[in-house]
């Protein structure tokens, strides 16, 4: 698809996906999965706002940390030996603690 006005010329990919790093994040929630079977797989925030990827991880029994009703996320289900993965963004300092 192309849009033209006056000079100006837009062109609509004819192929497109994401970014290496998104690719690769969702790989990795994947890979925890499998690498850590026995274990409960929480994400503290979505990896990337695409519903059918996180319906997909949610498939795959992810947890993604609620919220309680301040907005303060909640890991009162987190418990030890859980595999808890923090995306490149969004994680404070809290949260990594």
């Amino acid at each position: 698809f192309t849009y033209q006005e006056g000079r100006l010329k837009i062109q609509l990919a004819k192929s497109f996906g994401f970014c290496w790093g998104v690719e690769r994040s969702i790989n990795l929630a994947y890979s925890a999965v499998e690498t850590f079977p026995e274990a409960k797989v929480h994400i503290t925030n979505e990896l990337i706002h695409n519903p059918m990827v996180n319906d997909r991880l949610h498939s795959k029994n992810v947890n993604f940390i609620r919220k309680d009703e301040e907005n303060v996320k909640d890991f009162s289900d987190i418990e030890e030996g859980d595999v808890v993965m923090l995306p490149a963004f969004g994680a404070t300092l809290d949260e990594m603690k």
